[in-house]
């Protein structure tokens, strides 16, 4: 990635493409999700912090991030 030319804490435009998918049981008391974010891997910058001898700290943002979610939910309606 190219940071030259570019003010400190400043980057051109990107996007980022993130999804999930999520399946609960009929009743309700089940659950579970896959997930991920920034699935193409796009470095971006997530936050910039000036100090002071013209010295910026950056952050990035991660990478690849996937996941799976469990959940149960114990105060769902009997049937």
């Amino acid at each position: 990635m190219r940071w030259s030319g570019l003010r400190y804490g400043t980057q051109l435009a990107y996007t980022i493409l993130s999804g999930g998918l999520t399946y609960t049981d009929p009743i309700g008391h089940y659950g579970i999700s896959l997930w991920a974010k920034n699935i193409t891997g796009k470095v971006h910058l997530l936050s910039a912090v000036p100090s002071t001898n013209d010295f910026t700290q950056l952050y990035f943002a991660d990478l690849r991030t996937f996941g799976i979610n469990l959940n149960v939910k114990f105060d769902a309606p009997a049937e």
